[in-house]
């Protein structure tokens, strides 16, 4: 079994970045026509990376964010929608190294992958990113996704505006107002009953119910 091993950093000095469009069965051959074009101005100094932006489980059409560090500090030329960076680095990557791997055997890594974030309850922050090199005539496939701790919110519940919420006793202490955010029948009891309380302050709805109710008894005499 392959190990999955946290923690890890990548860190480039200098580097030419930029997108690649392409798909699996011209993967290979897009990257070295890249990496060429650029060694053709420009010293490269260790392994490139891509990250794969795109769903990594299409192959049809792949969209590529190639990283390849370069000695100089200021490049001559670049490939037509590259750009360069005198800093890149990924940080607290969780990764894992194949050996001469096939597609199927990529695959099963990545899934691997993916399942150790549901196992360890973490958040993915980055797409796949890939860093392939050769090494004593072995193929080497690095596989890295960025990594968080899974953030749990916990949404308060906000009244709507008018949502009749409960007077609390704090309330009703602070106010001096048993009847604190009565309505209705009641606030036109509170009306009556608090009207020798000089202590205390009232709510909205204490003044606009009893002044409804008034309202409507002076219109239903006027009627009769």
């Amino acid at each position: 079994m392959i190990d999955i091993i946290e923690g890890l950093d990548i860190h480039y000095r200098n580097v030419v970045t930029g997108l690649l469009l392409t798909d699996a069965a011209h993967l290979d051959e897009d990257i070295q026509n890249l990496l060429d074009e650029i060694a053709a101005e420009q010293t490269i100094v260790d392994d490139y990376l891509y990250v794969i932006e795109s769903d990594f489980r299409r192959t049809d059409a792949m969209t590529l964010s190639v990283v390849v560090p370069i000695a100089e500090d200021k490049p001559v030329t670049l490939p037509q929608g590259f750009r360069f960076q005198s800093y890149y680095q990924l940080l607290d990557l969780i990764g894992l190294r194949l050996v001469d791997a096939d597609s199927s055997q990529l695959e099963e890594q990545v899934m691997r992958l993916m399942a150790h974030f549901a196992d360890r309850d973490l958040e993915p922050t980055t797409p796949l990113i890939m860093r392939p090199h050769q090494l004593h005539d072995h193929h080497y496939s690095e596989l890295y996704v960025g990594q968080a701790e899974r953030q749990v919110s916990v949404r308060k519940k906000v009244p709507k505006k008018h949502e009749k919420r409960e007077t609390t006793a704090e309330e009703r202490a602070f106010t001096h107002n048993h009847y604190y955010r009565a309505t209705g029948f009641a606030a036109v009891g509170a009306w009556i009953k608090n009207s020798f309380n000089y202590a205390g302050s009232s709510s909205r709805s204490e003044y606009w119910w009893p002044l409804l109710f008034t309202l409507l008894y002076k219109t239903w005499k006027n009627v009769h």
